[in-house]
């Protein structure tokens, strides 16, 4: 073989070789952009999802985003909650990635599809969660004489669902005409103490067209499921994790 043709043979040999190489910096690059970008859809609290309350009895609701966080509002502790109520047996254990208590001052939290912020609302907090697409009011706390925080309220809009005292219910869903109500803050014979003044749950809810008796202490929202509706009460009755 003559020189030129050695020549010749070994650039077709290199560029074999080297052409994958050249090719793999782009490759890279652009598996790199759409990992950013899947990553940053994946961390939007306004995208879509379904959302999970569970309750866990009195004013302590948790709540799951779609990708699992989970922040827990009013977990009480001892045998009595931040509102003074008599309760009859201690907290169960739960994880949580965040906790928070309308009963403190307010703050506010963040994670991947959940975000969290608190505004003060006379005594306690109010709380907006936006995860899956959807805007959730939380307002726990309701002392013997409360009144309405109407100036806090007035910041969140129309929420989609509002979780509030069942004594507050029709004043505060009025003004603010939610998709979804969920009450609390009622008496449940088994963990209310006989002392605590609270509505009775069949005194609250009786008569009204437009609720739904839940059979498990768990609630799954999505903004589908919700469309339509307006005041809506989805009720837990004595249903709580234990």
């Amino acid at each position: 073989m003559s020189f030129m043709s050695c020549r010749h043979a070994f650039k077709r040999v290199l560029r074999r070789i080297a052409a994958p190489l050249l090719m793999q910096p782009l490759t890279a690059l652009t598996a790199l952009m759409a990992l950013m970008a899947v990553g940053q859809a994946a961390a939007d609290p306004l995208r879509p999802g379904e959302v999970m309350l569970d309750y866990y009895g009195h004013g302590a609701v948790l709540v799951t985003a779609p990708g699992g966080e989970r922040v827990m509002f009013d977990r009480w502790s001892g045998r009595a909650d931040a509102d003074g109520t008599p309760l009859l047996h201690d907290f169960p254990a739960v994880t949580a990635d965040h906790s928070l208590s309308t009963a403190a001052a307010p703050a506010s939290w963040e994670g991947a599809r959940i975000r969290v912020t608190g505004s003060g609302a006379g005594e306690g907090s109010l709380y907006l969660v936006e995860a899956g697409g959807m805007r959730i009011v939380i307002w726990g706390r309701a002392p013997a004489g409360s009144s309405v925080p109407a100036a806090a309220l007035a910041r969140y809009g129309r929420p989609d669902v509002m979780v509030l005292p069942a004594d507050m219910m029709d004043e505060v869903s009025a003004r603010l005409r939610p998709a979804i109500v969920v009450p609390v803050r009622y008496r449940i014979d088994g963990l209310t103490g006989a002392a605590a003044q609270l509505p009775q749950a069949e005194a609250v809810f009786a008569g009204r067209p437009y609720r739904t008796r839940l059979v498990k202490p768990r609630l799954t929202l999505t903004p589908e499921w919700m469309d339509g509706f307006e005041r809506h009460i989805q009720f837990f009755d004595s249903h709580y994790v234990k």
